[in-house]
């Protein structure tokens, strides 16, 4: 419920304000916190994960694929769009296999080896600030 919210209300209003690449970022910083946040092992923190995680991927996916639109080019925006699509579910396949073989470490390590990955996509995507100002 919180994704359609952010995706449906939220996202069309702060996406006038601010950048895909900036929102990307934001995105991945808050996804990545719902993973420290899971770490407590506290009922209510949990939930308070639940909801950064619904908000950092109904941020993040969205305006992946608008930058993805956008770079691609009216000739190759379906194709790429595509692709994107079909790496996205392989992703989800791999992500849920080694979730299951990370989620086997003792205690709350899963959830920061999981943050880890998370924020080193944060890293990753600071480059989309530079980029997008070219673009």
């Amino acid at each position: 419920m919180v994704m359609v919210i952010v995706q449906g209300a939220v996202l069309g209003r702060i996406g006038k304000k601010y950048s895909s690449g900036f929102l990307t970022v934001a995105g991945s910083i808050i996804l990545g916190t719902s993973f420290i946040l899971l770490m407590s092992g506290n009922e209510i923190i949990i939930y308070l994960a639940a909801i950064f995680f619904a908000i950092g991927n109904g941020v993040m996916w969205p305006l992946v694929l608008t930058i993805l639109s956008i770079v691609a080019g009216a000739q190759y925006q379906g194709y790429v769009q595509g692709f994107a699509s079909s790496s996205g579910s392989l992703a989800s396949i791999i992500g849920l296999l080694l979730g299951g073989i990370v989620y086997e470490l003792p205690g709350a390590h899963a959830f920061l080896v999981l943050a880890i990955i998370i924020y080193s996509v944060f890293f990753l995507s600071l480059r989309l600030l530079s980029f997008e100002k070219t673009v």
